[in-house]
């Protein structure tokens, strides 16, 4: 079984998919239904003490006050919240005037301020300027009303008024604890909420940026760029992909290439090496940037070994084996963040391109790495040269293409 006071809260959330709008809403309804609770308690002390006009009053301030849940329940948010502010503007002013400032009931217009700032979004401000100038001259007509020495509206019994300063007594603390807890627990939310979208903003732009990078990025965005003096690049990119792509459907073609990608990021990170980005079917990684270490192109080396392997163990979306060319060079290299929209970390520079040309120029299913590449590897793997190559941009280059680990005895 539902609870019935939490359907009350709820009424008009399911009209609206903004959360914050539903806070609003919700508070809103909840205000009601506790100014209902302290409108039945003092009608209660008006039939006591025998007073029909006071009685009426309350009860027609109950009616009306039973209608904001009805707005919000029919979709009018903001009808709810300006009909509660002028309702409660109305009848506290008037039971000021009536129970004289004796009855205390004057400090409640104080409170109807800084309900405004949770009835009211932030974009609806002009309603909580209104409200408040209006509660404020209410506040001060009501100050004043005994200075000028103005009639009484209605006469009352001195023990209404005494009943009435005792259940001021104990309903403005209630309500300022109950508000209190309110502007705590949406505060506690709000700041959940944007330790939340944080995370996701950190977690989105690691996914963009090199974690040292990013770190960087967030504090410094004048950054752009920095050299390396040692860095090797490798270039990958499936043999025939235009001809697979165009016998698949746009899904199994990028369920295709998450496959191999997700493949080939895993090796990434087996080997601390560095994703640059993709384009198409090919698969730009780099070692040595951003952080600056050692034996970057022995890492490199081992994992397009690895991705060859990988490579044999996918079949493309019609069932047919894959073959892979491979490009790697080595040098210096300029890498930095570009862009102010959709930026990206990239490498500049001659090794950037030429490992580019690498991979173009290789042969299918093979590893074609530069001589400068094979100086620094050629202890540790096995090589066959291929000789001098006319490489585009690039002119006579002599290269080597990587077979594997050397095995020693």
């Amino acid at each position: 079984m539902k609870n019935p006071i939490k359907q009350i809260i709820d009424l008009g959330t399911t009209k609206q998919t903004d959360p914050v709008v539903n806070r609003h809403i919700r508070f809103c309804n909840s205000v009601a239904l506790i100014v209902c609770l302290f409108v039945v308690q003092n009608f209660v002390l008006a039939v006591y003490y025998k007073q029909t006009l006071i009685a009426f009053v309350l009860g027609l301030h109950f009616i009306l006050l039973a209608l904001m849940p009805v707005f919000n329940y029919a979709g009018k948010r903001l009808l709810a919240s300006t009909w509660f502010s002028s309702v409660a503007i109305l009848f506290v002013t008037f039971y000021a005037i009536v129970f004289t400032l004796e009855g205390l009931n004057f400090t409640f217009l104080p409170m109807i301020i800084f309900l405004q700032f949770f009835l009211f979004t932030a974009a609806e401000k002009k309603y909580i300027i209104l409200f408040t100038v209006v509660t404020l001259v209410c506040f001060a007509g009501v100050i004043l009303w005994p200075v000028l020495h103005l009639p009484q509206i209605v006469s009352v019994p001195e023990q209404f008024i005494e009943a009435q300063r005792l259940s001021t007594y104990t309903g403005l603390p209630l309500l300022s604890i109950a508000f209190g807890a309110y502007a705590l627990s949406t505060i506690h939310t709000a700041e959940q909420q944007t330790a939340k979208e944080k995370e996701k903003t950190d977690h989105l732009l690691l996914n963009i940026l090199p974690q040292s990078i990013a770190e960087r990025f967030k504090n410094d965005q004048t950054f752009l760029a920095e050299g390396y003096d040692s860095v090797t690049v490798l270039f990958a990119d499936i043999v025939g992909f235009t001809g697979i792509s165009q016998k698949v459907t746009p899904n199994e073609l990028v369920k295709f290439l998450n496959e191999v990608f997700s493949k080939f990021d895993a090796l990434t990170e087996e080997h601390g090496l560095e994703k640059i980005k993709t384009i198409g079917d090919a698969y730009m990684v780099a070692g040595g940037v951003p952080a600056r270490v050692d034996h970057h192109t022995r890492k490199i080396c081992m994992m397009a070994l690895k991705m060859q392997a990988a490579i044999k163990d996918i079949r493309s979306p019609g069932g047919e084996p894959l073959r892979m060319r491979i490009g790697i060079s080595a040098g210096p290299v300029t890498a930095g963040v570009i862009g102010v929209k959709k930026f990206i970390y990239d490498l500049w520079g001659d090794t950037v391109n030429t490992a580019s040309r690498m991979e173009s120029h290789s042969e299918e299913g093979s590893i074609q790495i530069t001589e400068e590449a094979y100086e620094l590897i050629k202890n540790e793997f096995e090589c066959k040269p291929r000789g001098i190559i006319q490489v585009k941009g690039k002119g006579a280059m002599s290269t080597y293409f990587l077979v594997g680990l050397k095995v020693f005895p």
